[in-house]
């Protein structure tokens, strides 16, 4: 079996998405309910999985927001 290319979708667990967010289950799971983060996919009764370019998408998303320079304060209000 060979490794996934670099770019390919892959299942990422609880572990794996506290990892790469910086965020803990606490806030992952507040942020999934109030539809701001990539819902996860169950794949059993105890196994759940996120795909790993929806949450790369989301983390984009963050950056832009954030080098968005502010409406309205650029010329000081």
């Amino acid at each position: 079996m060979t490794a996934p290319a670099p770019n390919a979708r892959q299942f990422l667990r609880l572990a794996d998405v506290e990892r790469l967010t910086s965020m803990r289950k606490t806030k992952i799971y507040g942020l999934t309910a109030a539809g701001k983060f990539p819902a996860s996919i169950k794949l059993g009764a105890r196994t759940a999985v996120w795909l790993s370019d929806e949450v790369a998408a989301w983390m984009e998303q963050v950056v832009q927001a954030q080098r968005e320079p502010a409406r309205g304060c650029a010329d000081g209000g």
